[in-house]
């Protein structure tokens, strides 16, 4: 009974072994260079210099590291699983901060994803990584402009870490934040919209009253745009525009952005219409 009690704990510590061997296997490792490891051949040898020196300047000042690793596919893992297994493998960052950054490209699946130490994440959250592999990266992935999608995504990171650390890194490049603006642009109109057209519905349908409603509506608004957005630019829009369509749009109420009003003269039913900003008039 003993014997078959250790034969079968031998196979259960060989499979263990096995599957933490496999696990180890499965993600590549760490160049000489460490700071990039391009395995899937998409970054120049300028680009490649480049992000080690810029590594160099913002470790010897922060001991943040931001490493970059491009590989040919997954090999059926999950992108999540494999940043995570590789962060770690990698040890990026100082071990008491944990202020290291990953970004990973994985060739063959298209997919990118930005992995960041607890150290980091107040600075670099989810809301913040997605929007700067949105707006600085994806625009050059998805025209196979790899080197220059992987470069700019990297200065948009070294951005933040230069305001949170209040560093100055001398050889780093400012990223193109062309794709950004255009970007919160939409966000303002989309965000708007989905908010300010709740707003003008129950702005009706109260007719003036249930002031109470109308300003936890106010509270929720930035509460939920930040959390699906994170921008401020976008919160602090939209929340002006309900609250203009919450106060300021009422045809019944005393303010009035757009006034109809009729006439009848000469037996004739004329309509006659203007535009009157923010004028006082009484309630009929």
């Amino acid at each position: 009974m003993n014997s078959k009690k250790r034969i079968l704990g031998l196979i259960i510590a060989i499979v263990f072994l096995f599957v933490i061997s496999y696990n180890v296997s499965a993600v590549v490792e760490p160049t000489r260079e460490f700071y990039v490891n391009d395995y899937a051949n998409l970054l120049s040898n300028e680009t490649q210099k480049y992000i080690i020196s810029v590594n160099r300047n913002l470790n010897s000042q922060t001991k943040a590291q931001v490493v970059v690793v491009t590989i040919p596919t997954l090999e059926g893992d999950s992108l999540e699983e494999y940043s995570t297994e590789l962060f770690r493998s990698f040890g990026i960052g100082d071990k008491k901060l944990n202020n290291g950054v990953l970004i990973l490209i994985a060739l063959q699946e298209r997919e990118c994803r930005i992995e960041v130490g607890y150290g980091l994440e107040g600075v670099l959250n989810d809301a913040k990584t997605g929007r700067i592999q949105d707006n600085y990266m994806i625009p050059y992935l998805k025209d196979d402009n790899w080197d220059a999608g992987i470069k700019n995504g990297f200065n948009a990171i070294i951005e933040e870490l230069e305001g949170e650390y209040n560093v100055n890194i001398g050889n780093a490049e400012p990223a193109d934040n062309s794709g950004d603006i255009n970007n919160v642009r939409v966000q303002m109109y989309l965000w708007s919209v989905i908010f300010g057209m709740p707003a003008l519905i129950m702005n009706f349908a109260c007719k003036g009253k249930r002031k109470k409603l109308k300003i936890v509506y106010l509270f929720v608004v930035p509460i939920l745009v930040y959390l699906f957005n994170g921008n401020f630019l976008v919160v602090v829009t939209c929340t002006l525009i309900c609250f203009f369509m919450l106060y300021f749009s009422s045809f019944n109420g005393r303010w009035s952005l757009l006034s109809f009003w009729f006439s009848w003269r000469s037996r004739k039913f004329r309509i006659s219409w203007g535009w009157r900003f923010f004028r006082w008039r009484r309630k009929l």
